[in-house]
Formats: C-alpha cells, structure tokens, sequence
C-alpha cells in the first residue's frame, strides 16, 4: 500500500469517527431523538467512510507509470 493512501486512510478514518460522535451528540442530547435517528446516522456514516476509501483508493493518482526506475 502507498504510504500517501495508507496516511489518507488513517486521517479520513478519524476525522470521520470525530464527526459520527458530534452527530451522535447532537441527535441524543441536542436534539433528543431516539435511537432509529442514531443507527441511521451511524449506518450514513460508516457508508460515507466506505466509499470515500474505496474511491480513492481505486482511483489513480495519474496516469504514468508510478514506478521509481
């Protein structure tokens, strides 16, 4: 794996896991909704992260041949 997906991986990671937990205190405490609202936000989050891993690490970086000859 390329240290840059791998570092990319690991930030997208914990920003996302930042953001899950300030929308699961906003839903239950600001909020005050019940816990359908909060599997929904964990299942739209988790998908999130998913994808945007699996994007960038399916898409390339450029066209050229990235080998160090």
């Amino acid at each position: 794996m390329d240290r840059k997906l791998f570092v990319f991986i690991v930030l997208a990671t914990i920003i996302t896991t930042l953001v899950w937990i300030g929308g699961e205190v906003l839903i239950i405490w600001v909020l005050k909704l019940g816990g359908r609202a909060s599997v929904i936000w964990s299942i739209i989050a988790v998908v999130g992260l998913i994808s945007l891993n699996v994007w960038r690490s399916l898409r390339s970086d450029n066209n050229k041949n990235n080998r160090n000859w």
